[in-house]
């Protein structure tokens, strides 16, 4: 019986990797825990849009019409793809996992304003353009980016 918690080998080593690198550490295997776990949470959207479309084509009454429905399943498909891979490839430091984070954290920037406009000022919707803003800032860092091997 160990004391404390038992952290995988291969999850162990990716954050030994990080440390390796100056500027970066503990500050990306956050970004990349709280990316993967967004991603799944996103996924989760993704299958409960699948479910409304298939009730929508069976001909069960649906809230939102079909086509709502298909848009919002598929932008939820392409921010859940974006924020998975950045959060798979951030702890090796891979190069394209940082330019799949910035285009996905750019996405739901913009996903959230065109959210905002329509139901205004929401808890949820500012914290998460907060949070993205955040984690956008931490990317775009000379130290981070050259981390990933992103010129400066």
């Amino acid at each position: 019986m160990g004391h404390g918690p038992r952290v995988a080998p291969r999850a162990r080593r990716a954050v030994a990797r990080c440390n390796d690198r100056p500027g970066t550490g503990l500050g990306v295997a956050i970004v990349a825990v709280i990316a993967t776990v967004y991603g799944i949470f996103r996924l989760l959207l993704t299958l409960l849009g699948l479910a409304g479309m298939a009730l929508a084509s069976a001909g069960m009454p649906i809230q939102h019409r079909t086509g709502t429905l298909l848009c919002a399943t598929a932008s939820d498909l392409i921010l859940n793809i974006g924020f998975l891979a950045f959060g798979m490839g951030a702890l090796p430091l891979k190069g394209w996992s940082w330019v799949a984070g910035m285009v996905a954290l750019a996405l739901e920037v913009a996903g959230e304003l065109v959210a905002f406009v329509p139901h205004g000022s929401h808890a949820h919707l500012l914290t998460m353009q907060v949070l993205a803003v955040v984690i956008f800032w931490y990317l775009v860092r000379l130290d981070v980016r050259s981390a990933f091997g992103k010129p400066a």
